[in-house]
């Protein structure tokens, strides 16, 4: 069985291919990626009460914030591909990280 993250790579470049986006260059990739991720965290951003001087507050729409959550991962997993980087690759990436993290917090960074 593959797992979820092999999976969701799987998905992003047969989607990838699908839109046609693998005949851009590779500086339009980039720079559309890092553009699309910085929007879909403004709209993610904006279903929050962010302004905490705004009276009245909206219910938070837990619903849309995953929607959002999804297409800022089609992003991010979009990016990991256009540099080559396999679900092994962030996951080790990820582990390291979080370790160092942790070192962090454990001596007062």
């Amino acid at each position: 069985m593959e797992d979820k993250l092999e999976s969701i790579f799987k998905m992003q470049a047969e989607l990838d291919n699908i839109v046609g986006f693998l005949k851009m260059d590779h500086q339009s990739k980039i720079n559309n990626n890092f553009m699309a991720l910085i929007h879909e965290l403004c709209e993610i951003h904006d279903e929050t009460n962010w302004k905490h001087w705004k009276k009245t507050k909206k219910e938070e729409d837990k619903a849309k914030i995953l929607e959002e959550f999804a297409d800022i991962i089609h992003f991010i997993v979009q990016l990991a591909l256009i540099y080559g980087f396999n679900p092994n690759d962030i996951y080790g990436a990820y582990l390291n990280k979080n370790m160092v993290n942790r070192e962090r917090v454990a001596n007062n960074y």
